[in-house]
Order: C-alpha cells, then sequence, then structure tokens
C-alpha cells in the first residue's frame, strides 16, 4: 500500500489554512482588519470527546525512510517527518507510547499486511487495499501531479501515451499504471529524490509526483527547471493504517486526530514541517502580485470570503459524507441481524469451529437437536458434541474437509433409550488468518427409521420369494407361472431400489401471499428449471402455477395461520413442462419481534419416486396374493385327475399297472411334500394379513 493522496486547492489541504493568513501579513493589512476578518470566519469543526480506551503500553511503527516531508530517515539514522509527529501527538494524548523505526517502502507494506507492526502512517486510502488494511480518518489530502521541465508542451495523462514516465519505486502510481498497463516507456527510480533528479536532466516526458514531497526535495537539491502542469493527475487521502484485524486500534488514533486538532497540536506540527516550502511559495506569490497584477486590498477580502466559504462546503459534504458511511454501516447491520435471524431459526442445525477444534458459535436449532442450550457449547471440543460417528473420526473428517474443502458423514445420538439420526456436511473456509469449519446438522431420524422399515419389509418379502423359488424348483415344468412371478418380484425389487436414494431437498421464501422471493437450485430443479432466476422470472406467484388446485395452497396458508408452521404436507403439483409430480413440503412463519409475520420459508422434496413405488409394491403384493390363492388350490387340482389314472390303470395288466401305480405314488410324495411346505409358509400370510390388509382366499377346483 503506497501512499498519498493530495492536497492543495481544499480546505483540507495543509497549505490553504496557512497562505491567506500570511499574505495579509506580507501586504500589512491593518491588525483591527486582521480581527474583523478573523471574527467572521465560522468555527467549522466541533469539538470531539471521547472516553479514553485502555490500550498497550507500547504500539509497533515502521516509518517509510525516503517520503519527506511526511517521513524520512534523518542524518542520525532516526525516523522524522511530518507524520511521524503526529502519531507521537497522538500517542502523548491517549496515554501509550510509539516505537517508531524507519525501514524501506518494500518492507513496510508487506510487515502490515502480515500483522507484524501495529501500524504505518503513510499509506493512501484505496479501495483495493481494504481487503488487507483498514484506514484512519485522514491525516492530510495531497494531490499528485505532473512535473515537466519549463520548455515541455504536456499538459496532461493522455498526452503521455507512448512517452517516456519516470515513477518513484512504490508509488502508489507505479500499482495504477502497470495495473492498467498504460501504454508508455515506464521507468522506475529507487526512491523520490532520484525520480526528480533524473526528471530534471531532461530524458523523461514527465514525472508523476504529490506536491508537498516534490517541493520539498526540489528545494533540498536545488533543482529548479522542473514544474507542475494541468489538473491534479490524482487526489488521495494520506491516513495511518494498521491490519484489517485491527479495527480497535483505528477507533483510537481516530479519537487522537481529532484531539490534537482540537488543541492546536496538529496544527503546529503542520507549521514546522510546512512553512519552508510555504514561505517560498507565498513569496512568489506575493511578487507576482505585487508587480503584474496590483490586486487591491478590496480583492484579497474576497478572496478570504471565498476561502470560508470553501470550508464550509468542506464540512457540509464531509458531514454528508459521514452520515453516508452510517446510513450505510446501519443498513449492514440490519442486514445481519436478519441473516442472523435466519440461520438460527432454520430447520438444520449448524455448527462452527475452529482448527484446534474448538466450537466458538452454534445456532438455536443445533442446540434443540441435541436438548441443550448454545451457551453450553461455545468454547468446548467438537468432539464433547454426543455424536457418535459411522466412520472415521472428527480429526480424519475435518482433514477430509480441508484438503477437499467438504465431507458428508452420518452419525447417530441416544438419548433416554431413543436413538437419534443425522447427517452432517462439513466444508472448511479460510478468512485471512483465520480457519473455519462449519457444519450443517440435519435430523434424518425419520427417514432413517422409514428407510429401516422398508428394509424389513423387503427382508420378509425376500423370504417369501425364497419359498416360492424353492417350490419352483421341484415343480418348475407344471408351475411356469410361478417363475414368471418369480421374475416380476425380482424387477419389483429393483424399483423399490430407488426409494433408498438421497431426496432433492429444495430451500425457499415467500411472502406471506405465496410469492416467491428466495429459492436455491434444487428448488428450481424440482419444477424443471436450470437455474433460480429462471423460475423466479417464469413464475411470478406459486399458487397460480405450481399446484394442480387452488385449494391446497389455502390449506397450507390456513395451517400456517393457525399454528405458524407445516410437517411434511404431501401434495401433487406441476412441473414447468406440465407433468405433474409429488411433493413433501415443510414451511413455518418468521415473524419480527413484536410477533407480526414477514414472510414465510421452508423446504421441500419431490417424493415422486416414493410414491411410485408405493403404487407398484401393491401391485407386486396383490400378485403374491394371487400366487398363495393359486397354490392353494394347487394339490387338489393334480390329485383329483391322478385318482382317474389310478382307476383306469386296474384294467391294465399286472406290470402295467404297478408301473402306473409307482409313477402315482411319487407324484403323490410330491404333493404332500407341497402340502408341507403350504404350512410352512402360514407365517408369511399371517403378515400380509396383518400388516397388508392382504386375504388369500382358497378356491377349489371343481371335481
Amino acid at each position: 500500500m503506497k501512499k498519498i493522496k493530495n492536497t492543495h486547492n481544499k480546505p483540507t489541504d495543509i497549505y490553504q489554512g496557512i497562505l491567506p493568513l500570511r499574505f495579509l501579513q506580507l501586504l500589512q493589512v491593518p491588525p483591527l482588519l486582521l480581527v474583523i476578518l478573523l471574527f467572521l470566519s465560522p468555527v467549522l469543526f466541533p469539538l470531539v470527546f471521547s472516553e479514553e480506551i485502555p490500550s498497550p503500553l507500547v504500539y509497533e511503527y515502521w516509518a517509510d525512510e525516503n517520503y519527506p516531508p511526511f517521513e524520512f530517515k534523518d542524518s542520525s539514522g532516526n525516523a522524522a517527518g511530518f507524520s511521524v509527529d503526529i502519531i507521537r501527538a497522538i500517542g502523548d494524548e491517549l496515554g501509550f507510547r510509539v516505537n517508531v523505526s524507519p525501514h524501506p517502502w518494500a518492507e513496510v507494506k508487506p510487515a502490515l499486511a502480515n500483522n507484524t507492526i501495529d501500524m504505518s502512517g503513510t499509506m493512501a486510502y484505496d479501495v483495493n487495499r481494504t481487503d488487507r488494511f483498514v484506514f484512519s480518518v485522514p491525516i492530510v489530502t495531497l494531490n499528485w501531479y505532473l512535473y515537466v521541465t519549463h520548455n515541455s508542451t504536456v499538459t496532461s495523462l493522455e498526452q503521455l501515451r507512448g512517452k517516456r514516465i519516470i515513477l518513484a519505486k512504490g508509488d502508489i502510481w507505479e500499482e495504477k499504471l502497470q495495473s492498467e498497463n498504460f501504454p508508455a516507456d515506464i521507468t522506475i527510480a529507487a526512491d523520490y529524490r532520484e525520480q526528480l533528479l533524473q526528471m530534471s536532466t531532461g530524458g523523461y516526458d514527465a514525472a508523476i509526483i504529490n506536491k508537498p514531497v516534490a517541493l520539498y526535495l526540489m528545494h533540498q537539491e536545488g533543482i529548479s527547471n522542473l514544474k507542475p502542469v494541468g489538473e491534479p493527475v490524482e487526489r488521495l487521502k494520506l491516513c495511518i493504517a494498521t491490519h484489517v484485524s485491527n479495527t480497535d486500534l483505528i477507533e483510537k488514533i481516530n479519537e487522537g486526530i481529532v484531539i490534537i486538532n482540537r488543541n492546536g497540536m496538529y496544527a503546529e506540527i503542520s507549521d514546522r514541517w510546512f512553512s519552508p516550502q510555504e514561505r517560498q511559495f507565498e513569496e512568489e506569490l506575493f511578487q507576482k502580485i505585487l508587480f503584474y497584477v496590483l490586486i487591491p486590498i478590496s480583492s484579497l477580502i474576497i478572496l478570504i470570503l471565498l476561502w470560508i466559504w470553501s470550508l464550509r462546503r468542506m464540512v457540509v459534504s464531509k458531514t454528508a459524507d459521514l452520515q453516508s458511511e452510517l446510513s450505510a454501516r446501519i443498513a449492514a447491520e440490519k442486514a445481519q441481524r436478519k441473516m442472523r435471524y435466519s440461520i438460527e431459526h432454520l430447520n438444520e442445525g449448524i455448527i462452527w469451529f475452529d482448527e484446534q477444534g474448538i466450537l466458538f458459535d452454534v445456532n438455536i436449532a443445533f442446540a434443540k437437536l441435541i436438548q441443550t442450550v448454545p451457551q453450553h457449547l461455545t468454547g468446548k471440543p467438537v468432539t464433547e458434541i454426543p455424536f457418535k460417528l459411522d466412520t472415521d473420526s472428527w480429526n480424519n473428517l475435518m482433514n477430509q474437509a480441508k484438503i477437499t474443502g467438504f465431507s458428508q458423514f452420518d452419525a447417530t445420538m441416544h438419548t433416554a433409550g431413543t436413538e437419534t439420526f443425522f447427517r452432517i456436511n462439513l466444508s472448511y473456509s479460510e478468512f485471512g488468518d483465520e480457519k473455519v469449519y462449519c457444519g450443517i446438522v440435519t435430523d434424518r431420524t425419520v427417514e432413517e427409521r422409514s428407510v429401516r422399515d422398508v428394509l424389513y419389509q423387503k427382508e420378509l418379502i425376500v423370504s417369501a420369494n425364497e419359498e416360492l423359488q424353492s417350490s419352483e424348483e421341484e415343480l418348475r415344468e407344471n408351475f411356469n407361472h410361478l417363475s414368471q412371478a418369480q421374475w416380476d418380484l425380482k424387477l419389483s425389487e429393483k424399483k423399490y431400489r430407488t426409494l433408498f436414494d438421497d431426496a432433492i431437498l429444495g430451500i425457499f421464501q415467500t411472502d406471506m401471499e405465496g410469492n416467491l422471493l428466495e429459492i436455491n437450485a434444487a428448488y428450481a430443479h424440482i419444477y424443471g428449471f436450470d437455474t433460480p432466476d429462471e423460475m423466479k422470472a417464469a413464475f411470478k406467484e406459486i399458487s397460480a402455477n405450481i399446484y394442480t388446485t387452488l385449494n391446497e395452497r389455502t390449506d397450507i396458508s390456513r395451517e400456517l395461520r393457525l399454528k405458524g408452521e407445516i410437517r411434511g404436507f404431501e401434495s401433487e403439483q406441476k412441473r414447468w413442462d406440465g407433468s405433474v409430480i409429488w411433493t413433501s413440503i415443510n414451511m413455518n412463519v418468521i415473524r419480527d419481534d413484536y410477533g407480526n409475520a414477514l414472510y414465510c420459508e421452508g423446504t421441500i422434496e419431490d417424493i415422486t419416486r416414493r410414491k411410485r413405488a408405493e403404487y407398484e409394491k401393491d401391485i407386486a403384493l396383490r400378485q403374491i396374493q394371487r400366487n398363495f390363492a393359486e397354490l392353494s388350490i394347487l394339490n387338489d387340482g393334480i390329485r383329483n385327475p391322478l385318482t382317474v389314472i389310478a382307476i383306469l390303470a386296474e384294467s391294465l395288466s399286472k406290470s402295467s399297472n404297478n408301473m402306473v401305480n409307482e409313477q402315482i405314488s411319487q407324484i403323490d410324495a410330491l404333493i404332500n411334500q407341497l402340502d408341507k411346505r403350504w404350512v410352512e409358509s402360514e407365517k408369511i400370510i399371517k403378515y400380509l394379513k396383518k400388516h397388508h390388509n392382504i386375504t388369500i382366499e382358497e378356491e377349489k377346483p371343481d371335481t
């Protein structure tokens, strides 16, 4: 971060408050008139009092050793300059000491960015630097000018395209021109002194430098062939800067700046460092006015009044800026409170912990999930959460999230004889030096129990299938239709497996009239859209588009107004292409501190596959019912023809009769074995009657 932004032409510039009074003295204005003019000048800056904040005894401050008159290394090797005296005066007023040492700017900026030092005082405010540094109110405002030789025709930056420009190393214009790829031949001098010396030799078309530094160094080096031209190319504010995390220190620095402005110390320091250049500037101006313009004293009075008027405008502008900044902060705080309220009242629990696994925040929903309060969790290791992880350990899961950015795992919790199931999505992020893990915890108890119940039913169906398959092995040739039934059952099993896939969970917000406010991508996908914006553009109002009947939206609205929430509401709805889907809706009303309804939020799950699976399961169970009915009549259907065959065999020869009777005995043995299997299958029939309300009717063929 390099320094400086400049000053001259505006009331906050260090020259504006001094030039008129010195000029009056040179013109020998009568003291009485001077008193009258001062009396007309209003007090423009309010006095600010603040309670002193305790601070450390010593702060580390690195000064730029090559930035006179603001900061430089003097002949004794110590730090000196305007900014150095300002920070020491602030320390004296607020009761802390500052250890100031000179360093090259190439070392100062990285040290501050790494939080190695506490502050630096010659840094120009730039929005691109606010991700690394926090800035005080300006201690001075500076203008950067184009400096050219006296015979040059260059008056603007645009004229320097394709020309030779010399800049000082580390100056903010080095950063700007390089980042903008400005089309010029740019040379970087070691410092500002070398920049002006090389420029004065005539080897370059222009140099860009702020005016106070240029005046100071040109006076020291006796450079007289350079001049500033045109309007300022940049106006920047010079601030005291700290690391972005050190906002408390900046608040104290701001307080100290107000105090030294009020007690006159700021003006004293300004006079000490800028008077030599100001005298030279004022004397040259006075000589020009004296010998060439001869402006009367009345014109000078008008000039002073205009100066006072400009100061007033500056105060009004600064006040407006401060009010705008205050309004922005208030709006940001309101948005943050609203976001925090929404997070606290999500259905999912959220936890945050650091790299050592120490919890530093949880939302209310998570505390409710594990039956405690947030205050009992903060500051404790994440391993103390009463979860039993299905796989790995917290350390392994944290390492996985740190490497890939994300990990997902399941956990259970046992309380008072009840087992609760959770799914945890763990993510990892870095915010500067701070490393944070965030876990989103979803209660999957209802879903897990449903899955286990379906698995248990599947095991019973598989058991019944094995029994039927065993019988089929023995009577394959006579009961080919049973084989087809077995294949139908296998096909049904494949369809049931889709019930175990992860449900797509959509999240949404609507106003109380049902208009979409916010939706996530999963919500849009459920209704056939690629993106949330595409769905919101197509569906301005929910009830007119997705509900198959308006009665369902009316029922939901009535439940929300009566109870404030709905859980597991199943609804038949329409997708964007007109196809019908089934959804399960959870929704609750978000209210303000006074109980007024603000908006609704909730989750939606596409349960169309589950509905279809239930329908196919009913078909399969009915097929089993028909198979059992056919099996119950099979025995008598075979024995009756065998009896007829035995009677007819009596008319045959004895050897033929014996052969037929032997085959009849074998078939009868198989039928007796089938009777035993039928008795063993009674438990399956009882289960189907009890749990699926299926009646097995025994049909007897006519004999």
